[in-house]
């Protein structure tokens, strides 16, 4: 059946839209993800112009944000109206039957204003915002396409009331390609750093935002937050990414709550971690002598002190700073009945110099070089901890040297403790 709806006509470029809005309900019933299109398996990749859904992502993100956020939002969605020959706008000035029912005043704003009318045969697909379609359908029946109930995820009809802004163009293939093209291409995502600022959900980006600063336990001018790394010039002592990680190492290794679950933690256990990862990190600023000295002037005078440390000595970098709050919580965990002033001493007795050959497979590349990644942090941690006194079982002492030594592993022995 014809559709009525109100709406603004805009040109962009070569492309006239309309801007209107749908209730989530009806958007859901009416719009069609292109690959459920008929025929759709069978197009090239040229002539295709749409990416692969990411369901996990949906499921994991979007759906429950949606689901659950009484202050969710959307920006609008490009819809492609395929089958338009019939649908036609109407401005305002046009209705009336002949006698204009928009004052003099108004009546060149209005041009632009009016109904859009859709015959019944169009069908809407995404151009931008496939993801948000497939997310709008999971958080309305709380199942996913198999009709298996979504983590995290409780059915929310009410979402079905909400409106959604949509911008309507006419499809053409190669138009809504170029469209897409253009949309995903230059759209920039936010940097964990980003993130971190500004997510209210994720309770460990709320613990370190609110461990930053004068009731904090690092002054929040000397954390970086435009950026995941510090350059050879950089005042800072960290970065906000840093932080962020060693706050979730902390919170695991106290076992708080259940692994892998700090994000979604109670007001109560938020304020319980928050106070435990203010503790250690006390304990280890006070304590660990590098740290000490980079954060005890956190004035433009301390900056050069800050800068030298990060130079010459592994631990005033961030994957140095993320591998010992990970070492130290390992040491915690396996030198029983040992204090942790005296963790924090054998912290000191180890040589973090950018040099030192130890660190060679480690932390450093063989052309000098610091590495990165996951895998180096969860390496460096372990071999932290052995170097605090940590007693390695056979295996990961074996697993650790395979992963330092290669395949001449068996040449090789770790150095000695410095407890």
């Amino acid at each position: 059946m014809p559709t009525t709806i109100p709406a603004l006509r805009g040109q962009f470029g070569a492309t006239e839209y309309y801007l209107s809005t749908m209730s989530i309900g009806e958007f859901v019933k009416t719009v069609r993800l292109p690959r459920e299109l008929p025929g759709w398996e069978k197009l090239s990749i040229e002539d295709r112009y749409q990416q692969e859904l990411n369901l996990a992502r949906v499921r994991r993100e979007i759906a429950p944000y949606f689901a659950s956020d009484e202050h969710r939002f959307s920006g609008a969605l490009v819809l492609a109206v395929i089958n338009h020959d019939k649908m036609a706008f109407e401005p305002l000035p046009n209705i009336g039957g002949g006698r204009n029912p928009v004052p003099q005043l108004y009546q060149s704003a209005a041009r632009d204003m009016g109904f859009l009318t859709l015959n019944g045969n169009e069908i809407l697909v995404p151009l931008d915002g496939q993801h948000r379609t497939k997310a709008f359908q999971y958080a309305i029946a709380g199942t996913d396409d198999n009709n298996r109930p979504i983590e995290g995820v409780t059915s929310n009809i009410e979402l079905a009331n909400d409106q959604v802004a949509v911008i309507l163009v006419r499809f053409d293939a190669a138009g809504s390609r170029r469209i897409f093209n253009k949309i995903n291409r230059y759209a920039k995502p936010t940097t964990k750093a980003d993130n971190l600022i500004t997510d209210d959900d994720d309770a460990m980006a709320v613990i370190t935002r609110e461990l930053l600063g004068e009731d904090g336990v690092i002054p929040a001018s000397l954390v970086r937050i435009d950026a995941n790394n510090l350059n050879k010039s950089s005042s800072e002592f960290t970065t906000l990414a840093t932080f962020y990680d060693c706050n979730l190492a902390i919170v695991n290794g106290l076992k708080i709550v259940a692994q892998g679950t700090p994000q979604g933690m109670s007001e109560p256990q938020r304020e319980l971690a928050k106070e435990q990862i203010r503790r250690v990190w006390e304990r280890l600023l006070d304590s660990v002598d590098l740290w000490r000295r980079s954060l005890s002037d956190g004035t433009a005078t301390g900056d050069q002190t800050r800068i030298d440390i990060r130079d010459e000595t592994l631990i005033g970098k961030p994957i140095g700073q993320l591998s010992l709050v990970r070492g130290f919580m390992l040491m915690r965990e396996k030198c029983e009945g040992v204090a942790e002033d005296e963790l924090c001493d054998r912290l000191n007795l180890i040589d973090w110099g950018v040099n030192t050959p130890m660190w060679h497979g480690v932390l450093m590349n063989p052309n000098g070089r610091v590495m990165s990644g996951r895998g180096t942090v969860n390496r460096a941690c372990e071999f932290i901890a052995h170097l605090g006194g940590a007693k390695l079982t056979d295996e990961e002492n074996q697993r650790l040297r395979e992963h330092i030594h290669g395949a001449e592993w068996e040449q090789h022995e770790l150095p000695a403790p410095v407890a």
